[in-house]
């Protein structure tokens, strides 16, 4: 009779545990998975910021395309109102490159800040995925 319980209840610590390493798995599934689109995110956020930044060293090269344009062209090489024309012109371009650059900067600061909170998650995630598995495993041990 005692061994008849002995084994019950050997069966049923069996049971408990498999059923606890059962729903350990779905959780680490379901971190797996959220660490796998926070990857992607990561990824195509990565990508963009590094197209942004090329876009941004483009605003650079134009403004000193421009500047050099505005010193090369003397007043010797056309004077009066077409050269205040020029010049308006000029600046109303540079100043139109000015805030387009700081609007990318903008949205460069804004990624950086969702690349920071992606990481801090990937690693928070990480964590909990290592949790888990160590659960298991020493789940598995007790078998």
């Amino acid at each position: 009779m005692a061994q008849e319980e002995d084994k019950a209840k050997e069966a049923a610590r069996i049971a408990d545990i498999h059923a606890s390493v059962d729903r350990f798995k779905a959780s680490y599934d379901s971190k797996m998975a959220s660490h796998r689109a926070n990857a992607q995110k990561l990824e195509r956020l990565k990508a963009a910021k590094r197209s942004l930044q090329g876009e941004l060293h483009h605003f650079d090269s134009y403004k000193k395309e421009f500047t050099n344009l505005s010193r090369s062209l003397t007043t010797s090489q056309f004077k009066g109102t077409r050269r205040e024309k020029f010049d308006t012109k000029l600046q109303e371009i540079m100043t139109a490159l000015d805030a387009d650059k700081e609007k990318h900067n903008e949205k460069l600061n804004a990624m950086n800040s969702k690349i920071a909170l992606l990481e801090m998650d990937q690693s928070i995630i990480g964590d909990a995925i290592a949790s888990i598995s160590a659960s298991i495993s020493g789940l598995r041990a007790m078998l």
